[in-house]
């Protein structure tokens, strides 16, 4: 990359750096507890009832999802409903944290950074500014 593009470049809100960094790190820390079952194996699975815990890996329950839900007082099976719908933990991180500097829905941000990318979702939020002007 150019040193003028390196320049133009808007970097992410250090805050949610942090958090992304922080909750992963402490979530590798922990030893995952795997499914008895190896039918589960890959299995995708989204919560039917409220007494049912999500399994998409073999991992179950997930650590990373454990401390994300924990960290940002959140539902274990609203972060595994989102993990197996297919975002990542970090982008379920980066929704979390950006809901709770803004209370727009997290499913509604992480709709937006599909489509569009974190820089221009926080662009449309007010949280960055545009690095062009």
């Amino acid at each position: 990359m150019s040193e003028q593009q390196e320049t133009r470049r808007t970097p992410w809100p250090a805050n949610l750096l942090v958090a992304v960094v922080v909750t992963l790190l402490v979530a590798c820390g922990r030893a995952p507890e795997v499914s008895p079952d190896p039918s589960q194996a890959g299995e995708r699975v989204l919560p039917a009832t409220a007494d049912k815990q999500v399994s998409c890996t073999q991992v179950n329950p997930h650590p990373v999802a454990m401390n994300i839900a924990d960290k940002y007082n959140a539902s274990y099976d609203d972060v595994m409903a989102w993990f197996c719908g297919g975002q990542s933990f970090e982008d379920i991180l980066l929704a979390l944290e950006t809901h709770d500097l803004t209370q727009v829905p997290v499913e509604e941000l992480l709709e937006s950074a599909r489509q569009s990318g974190w820089d221009q979702t926080w662009l449309e939020l007010g949280l960055i500014e545009d690095a062009d002007q």
